[in-house]
């Protein structure tokens, strides 16, 4: 009913390994609720969340952040050289996965960024955010909203990237733009709180 409290409204969908799915909806539909209760910001009062057969919520934290990787609309940068700003303190990360997002960043390792991103435009903080993703041995990626700030031509990059990025991993992708999921395997729309699936 209208009087209903839930945010999220007998929401149900599968994803299969390596799909590349989006997620639409218009603001406050509850996009964003989804994507914070796969990432345990939230906790289901109602339902479950499986991956691999195993409900979320006995998968230890440590285990989840290496099994997902996030991509938010605002990522935050720390004040240091580049080099730790991708790497954050992890000691097994191939810099050379991400190679073609510092090749187009047109940065050194060494380059120094203030705290907050104060030096550097908006698409070099989202490509810097990418970085950090594509290094990671995420085998689920969660764009949430990741291109919303940055220019087309940075956004066509992305894209072309993540075809390649992929092929071995998962994708979901929470948008405004279309252009951002027009090689979506699946959409999912999200509506006052209730999904209905559109399959490509």
């Amino acid at each position: 009913s209208e009087d209903s409290p839930w945010i999220l409204k007998g929401v149900s969908f599968k994803i299969k390994p390596y799909e590349f799915v989006a997620i639409v909806g218009a603001t406050g539909s509850g996009k964003s609720s989804i994507i914070k209760l796969l990432t345990r910001l939230y906790e289901p009062q109602q339902g479950e969340i499986k991956i691999n057969g195993h409900d979320l919520k006995d998968i230890p934290s440590a285990d989840l952040r290496e099994f997902m990787g996030v991509i938010h609309q605002d990522s935050y940068i720390f004040a240091g050289d580049l080099r730790s700003n991708i790497e954050l303190r992890r000691t097994d990360i191939n810099l050379d996965r991400a190679k073609p997002f510092l090749d187009r960043l047109n940065m050194n390792l060494d380059t120094k960024l203030n705290e907050r991103a104060t030096n550097i435009s908006s698409g070099e903080e989202q490509l810097i955010n990418f970085a950090r993703a594509v290094v990671s041995e995420a085998r689920l990626l969660i764009l949430d909203e990741a291109t919303a700030k940055i220019d087309l031509n940075t956004e066509a990059f992305i894209q072309e990237e993540l075809e390649h990025f992929r092929k071995n991993r998962t994708l979901l992708v929470v948008a405004h733009r279309l252009e951002t999921i027009k090689n979506a395997d699946k959409v999912i729309f999200i509506q006052a709180g209730v999904a209905s699936l559109q399959v490509n």
